[in-house]
C-alpha cells in the first residue's frame, strides 16, 4: 500500500488508476485515442455505459452495484436512478471508483466483500446489478450460491436482480479464447478445468430454479456485455442480419481461430445463436414481473447527441431512450426529419416525443435487407432490382434539387447526377421495412446537405454486397453500378463513406478499433494450421525428414548450414535444387545441385514438395514464405542442435491431463506471495515440480541486479515449499531452456505471464520436442522488484508518507 491506497491486482488496473489520477475533468478522449488496448476502452468509453441504458428503471429506485468495474457502466444508471451503493472488494478498484464518480451526487462506494457487506448492511434495494469481471473475479460454483443467496436477501419485495453472468458455451470460446485463468484456449466449454465456474444456459436457469427465484428472465447482449450493441432476448431471438448490425471487437485476435462475427451469423441461421452468446443478463426475482422488452439496439460508440437505445417491447412500441441528456436534440431531429419525409410522400415511421423518449410502433415486417436475402437465396434477379428501384425511387424524391454539390471538389469534370438539398443517406436496406410491396423507412439519423442522391444509392448497393455476399453469384458488381450509374463514381463514394464513418463512430477516437477488429482469413487460417502441426506429432517443425516420402526436396538456404544436413541426408534423400535469396548464386551449382531465385518455388504444385530451411535465422524466411503462400504444412526448418535431439522427443502427460515432470525457473528473491502462487499452479499443473533458482552470478549479469537475498538462503527457501518435489541451480551451464529439456527431459515449462510475449520461438521449439511451455498469470499486486523499492526507500530514509 502507498499512500494509503492498495496495490492493483494487475497491469491494466495500474494503468486505469493512472488514467483516472491524471483527468479530474473525466475526460479518457486523449487516453483512449493514444492507448489503443481494448482494456483501456472498455474501462474508460462512452461505450460500457449502454450497459443498462435499455432497461427501465424506476426513476425513485435504490441500486445496489456490486464491483463496478471502475465506473465503467455507471454514468447512466446514475442519471436514471435515485441512489446508488456500489460495493466493491478490491481497494484499488474502490478507491478509483470513488475518485472518478465524485460528482455523482447519489452515488457512494464502500471498500467491502458484498457478503460482509450484507452481514452488517439492513437496507434494501430495488434493484442488485452484478456484472461479474472475469479479469479479477474467480467463482466457483459453491461462490455462486453464496453470493446469490446473498443478493436475494437484500432485495425489496418487489426487488430484481440483474446479474451479468459468462457462458460457458459462447462463442468467444469456440473461435479461441483463453481461459483468464489457465491461459488455455477452448477450456472450460465441457467442464471447468481452470476452477472459474461458468454456466451453460440451461446450468443457469436450473441453478436460478434451485434458488428459488420465482420470476427469471434472460437477456442476450451482442457481442458481449463490455461492448454492448445489441440485446436479445428468447421471444426475439438473432436472425442472420445481425452482421450488419454489430462490431465485434477482439482484445487478442491473433489467438483466434475463427472469425466470432461470421460464427454469429451461422448460429443465428440455425436459430441457436442465444445458447452461445458469450454473456447472459439473468433478471430474476422472487414472484415479480419481469420488463417487457423483447429487444434493444444500442449506439454508444457515436457522439453522445446520437447515443441512444432502440428498444422493442411486447406492448407493440419502440421506444428510443437517449444514453445521456444530449441525446434528447438528436431525437427531435429524429422526429423532424421523419415529418419532413412523409411530407414528401416518402413512407416513413411516425414518431412521438413523450417523457424524452422518441416513441413510435412496432411493425410486424421483415427489414429489405432481409427481404433480399430471401431473393437472392432463390436467385430472383428481377425481384432484386424490383426492390431496389423502388428505394432509389424513393431516394430521388426525398428532397429538393439544388445545384450546389459538396461532393464536386473531388472531380469537377465527372456527372454527379441528381443533388439532393437534404439527402437522408440511411435510406438503406437496413434501415427500412419491405411491406405489402413497399417501404417503410426507419431510424433517419443522418442527413447531408447537398450531396448526390447516387451517394445514398452507393451506400445502399455498398451494404448489400458487403453483408450479403452471395448477390455477387447472382448479379455481378459491376452490373449494379452500371445499372444505377455508379461506376465512374464509385471510388469516389467509397472515399466519402469512409469519412462519414470515421464520424458517426467516432473512429478519430477509438483509433485502436482497426485493430480490435482485425480478423482476416489468413490469420484464422494460420493459427488453426498451427493447431495442426501441435495436435499431430508425426508433423514437427524442425523434423526436416519424417513424412517426406516421395515428396519433392528443396534446401532454401546455401549456407553452413545447407553443408550441415546434406553431410547428414544427403544420401539417403535426393534435393531437387536450392533455393538462395542471394542473385549472384543463382545459376550456381553446390554438391552437385543447382541454386535457383525463391521465385522457382511458386511454381510447385501444393503437396508434391517440402522446403526445408536452412539458414541459421530463420524466421524472415518464414515471414517470406508466408507472403508467397506457403505455410508449415509446406516447410520445415532445419536447425543442427534441435535436429540432434529428435530421436529422444517425449510426450510428457498422464490420463489427468497433468505433466509427470514440470519445470520452473526463477531468482525468487525476496520470497513472497506471487512465488508461492506461481510454485502451486505449476505443482498443480504436474505431479512431479522441479524449480530452478538462479544463482547471484546470473541475476547480476542478465538481470543487471543485485538480489536481496543471497543464493544459498533462496534456494534454502525454495526447497522448504510444499509444491516443490526438486530444487537445482541455474548457473551458466543451464540457462538455456533447451540444454535444461535435454538433462530434465520435463513435460513442461512454466513462466508467469510476463515472458508470453518474448518466449513465442521457444515455446515453438519445445512442441517440436515433445515439450510444453505454459503461462500463469503473472501476480501484479507484489513484486520482488517492488518490494526492493519499498526497502531501498525505507533504507534511504524516504518512505512514501
Amino acid at each position: 500500500m502507498i499512500n494509503g491506497i492498495p496495490h492493483p491486482l494487475n497491469e491494466i488496473d495500474a494503468d486505469i488508476g493512472a488514467y483516472i489520477q491524471s483527468h479530474p475533468d473525466n475526460n479518457f478522449i486523449d487516453v483512449i485515442r493514444k492507448d489503443q488496448r481494448l482494456e483501456v476502452s472498455r474501462y474508460l468509453s462512452d461505450i460500457p455505459n449502454s450497459l443498462f441504458a435499455w432497461y427501465p428503471f424506476e426513476s425513485t429506485s435504490n441500486v445496489l452495484v456490486i464491483g463496478g468495474s471502475f465506473g465503467a457502466f455507471l454514468m447512466n444508471i446514475c442519471r436514471r436512478t435515485q441512489n446508488i451503493i456500489v460495493v466493491e472488494k478490491d481497494g484499488y478498484r474502490a478507491h478509483f471508483l470513488q475518485k472518478r464518480m465524485k460528482d455523482a451526487a447519489n452515488l457512494s462506494v464502500i471498500h467491502s466483500d458484498v457478503i460482509e457487506f450484507q452481514k452488517k448492511s439492513e437496507e434494501l434495494f430495488d434493484y442488485i446489478i452484478w456484472a461479474i469481471d472475469e479479469s479479477i473475479d474467480r467463482l466457483g460454483e459453491k461462490d455462486y450460491e453464496i453470493y446469490f443467496s446473498a443478493m436475494k436477501s437484500m432485495l425489496s419485495p418487489k426487488g430484481k436482480i440483474l446479474a451479468v453472468i459468462p457462458n460457458r458455451m459462447g462463442a468467444r470460446f469456440f473461435c479461441g479464447e483463453r481461459d483468464f485463468e489457465s491461459g488455455l484456449p477452448f477450456e472450460g466449454i465441457t467442464d471447468n478445468h481452470a476452477g472459474t465456474h461458468r454456466f451453460t444456459r440451461s446450468e443457469l436457469l436450473h441453478f436460478l430454479g434451485e434458488m428459488n427465484f420465482k420470476s427469471v428472465k434472460l437477456y442476450y447482449p451482442f457481442p458481449d456485455y463490455r461492448n454492448p450493441q445489441l440485446i436479445y432476448t428468447d421471444e426475439y431471438p438473432p436472425t442472420e442480419d445481425i452482421s450488419e448490425r454489430i462490431k465485434s471487437y477482439i482484445s487478442k485476435n491473433e489467438e483466434r481461430v475463427l472469425s466470432e462475427k461470421i460464427l454469429y451469423r451461422k448460429l443465428a441461421q440455425n436459430n441457436v445463436l442465444t445458447s452461445f452468446s458469450n454473456y447472459f443478463i439473468a433478471e430474476c426475482g422472487s414472484d415479480v414481473k419481469n420488463t417487457n422488452i423483447l429487444y434493444a439496439a444500442l449506439s454508444a460508440e457515436r457522439s453522445r447527441n446520437r447515443s441512444f437505445a432502440t428498444v422493442i417491447s411486447s406492448d407493440n412500441k419502440v421506444r428510443k431512450i437517449p444514453i445521456y441528456d444530449e441525446g434528447i436534440s438528436g431525437l427531435e431531429e429524429l422526429k423532424r426529419n421523419a415529418e419532413e419525409q412523409m411530407e414528401r410522400n416518402i413512407p416513413s415511421l411516425y414518431i412521438t416525443m413523450e417523457n424524452g423518449m422518441a416513441v413510435m410502433d412496432k411493425i410486424e415486417a421483415t427489414t429489405l435487407s432481409n427481404h433480399l436475402r430471401k431473393l437472392i437465396k432463390d436467385q430472383d434477379t428481377q425481384a432484386i432490382f424490383d426492390c431496389l428501384d423502388i428505394l432509389y425511387k424513393h431516394i430521388l424524391n426525398s428532397s429538393d434539387y439544388t445545384s450546389e454539390n459538396t461532393f464536386s471538389s473531388m472531380d469537377h469534370n465527372v456527372n454527379w447526377g441528381p443533388i439532393l438539398k437534404k439527402a437522408y443517406i440511411e435510406m438503406i436496406p437496413v434501415n427500412c421495412f419491405f411491406l405489402d410491396g413497399e417501404l417503410l423507412f426507419f431510424d433517419q439519423e443522418y442527413t447531408m446537405n447537398h450531396c448526390p442522391a447516387g451517394y445514398v444509392m452507393f451506400r445502399a448497393v455498398h451494404d448489400i454486397y458487403n453483408f450479403i455476399p452471395d448477390i455477387v453469384k447472382l448479379i455481378p458488381l459491376e452490373e449494379m453500378q452500371v445499372k444505377y450509374e455508379l461506376k465512374d463514381l464509385w471510388n469516389y463514394y467509397l472515399k466519402a463513406e469512409g469519412e462519414l464513418s470515421r464520424k458517426i463512430v467516432n473512429k478519430d477516437i477509438y483509433t485502436g478499433r482497426s485493430t480490435w477488429m482485425n480478423d482476416p482469413e489468413y490469420i484464422l487460417r494460420s493459427n488453426r494450421r498451427t493447431m495442426k502441426l501441435s495436435s499431430d506429432r508425426s508433423i514437427k517443425l524442425y523434423d526436416s525428414i519424417s513424412g517426406l516420402k516421395d515428396k519433392k526436396l528443396i534446401l532454401f538456404g546455401s549456407g553452413k548450414y545447407a553443408d550441415y544436413f546434406l553431410d547428414k541426408y544427403g544420401e539417403h534423400f535426393k534435393t531437387e535444387f536450392i533455393v538462395d535469396n542471394n542473385p549472384d548464386l543463382w545459376g550456381t551449382v553446390k554438391r552437385g545441385v543447382h541454386v535457383k531465385s525463391p521465385h522457382e518455388a511458386s511454381s510447385l504444385i501444393y503437396g508434391t514438395y517440402r522446403i526445408v530451411i536452412a539458414v541459421a535465422n530463420y524466421q524472415p524466411i518464414v515471414d517470406q514464405l508466408n507472403a508467397m503462400g506457403i505455410y508449415e504444412d509446406s516447410y520445415r526448418i532445419y536447425q543442427k542442435s534441435m535436429d540432434d535431439l529428435l530421436p529422444f522427443t517425449i510426450a510428457d502427460t498422464q490420463s489427468d491431463g497433468k505433466f509427470n515432470i514440470g519445470y520452473v525457473t526463477g531468482a525468487f528473491d525476496l520470497f513472497h506471495i506471487g512465488h508461492l502462487n506461481l510454485l502451486k499452479r505449476c505443482k498443480e499443473r504436474s505431479h512431479y515440480l522441479i524449480a530452478g533458482v538462479l544463482t547471484d552470478e546470473i541475476i547480476e549479469n542478465e538481470k543487471n541486479k543485485t538480489p536481496f537475498i543471497p543464493f544459498e538462503e533462496r534456494i534454502e527457501i525454495v526447497k522448504q515449499c510444499k509444491y516443490v518435489d526438486r530444487v537445482i541451480p541455474i548457473d551458466k551451464n543451464n540457462t538455456n531452456k533447451i540444454d535444461a529439456w535435454k538433462e530434465l527431459r520435463y513435460g513442461c515449462l512454466f513462466s508467469g505471464s510476463d515472458h508470453e510475449l518474448h518466449w513465442t520461438r521457444l515455446q515453438t521449439q519445445l512442441r517440436s520436442l515433445g515439450s510444453e511451455l505454459e503461462f500463469f498469470p503473472y501476480t501484479q499486486s507484489t513484486s520482488s522488484s517492488m518490494l526492493q523499492k519499498a526497502i531501498r526507500e525505507q533504507i534511504a530514509g524516504q518512505t512514501p508518507s
